[in-house]
């Protein structure tokens, strides 16, 4: 958390430094809005990633069992992510990032079980969820930003 609210202020400070000396009340509030959920949402990825491996190893899983889990994830994400932008598009990028709040949820509770069917399951919905992460939150904000707002696009950051 606390480095999340770092991420978020850093954020702030950079944007403020801008070119544009933009003053518009409501695109401030969408701007903070937007940069506070992703942090979370990208905290709660870095959170758990460090703690995998030694959660595996605690279940008594051995390598090769643990690297199988790893390369599950890493593939269901690969595959899910050629599909997510037309996803985006047909269903929307909002109903999108709900998803992954959901699938993520879902994701970390299996983690709570040692059953190796379980924690399988758990790797590729977290793989689906990583591509959803790093595809429609920013979207999304271009999407909100351009159409929804009407902000001009140039104050979007670079």
């Amino acid at each position: 958390l606390g480095a999340s609210i770092l991420a978020y202020a850093a954020a702030a400070w950079l944007a403020s430094k801008e070119k544009l000396n933009i003053s518009n009340p409501a695109f401030k509030k969408f701007q903070y809005l937007y940069l506070f959920v992703y942090s979370l949402v990208i905290m709660s990825d870095w959170l758990q990633g460090p703690y995998l491996y030694e959660l595996y190893s605690y279940y008594h899983y051995d390598e090769s069992r643990i690297a199988t889990l790893y390369v599950a994830g890493f593939v269901s994400s690969a595959v899910f992510g050629t599909f997510t932008g037309s996803l985006a598009d047909r269903f929307g990028r909002k109903r999108l990032a709900l998803v992954f709040c959901v699938l993520y949820i879902l994701t970390c509770y299996t983690k709570r079980y040692s059953s190796y069917s379980l924690l399988m399951a758990g790797r590729v919905l977290g793989g689906i969820s990583t591509s959803l992460l790093f595809s429609v939150f920013e979207s999304w904000y271009i999407h909100e930003h351009t159409h929804n707002f009407d902000f001009p696009s140039e104050w979007m950051a670079d």
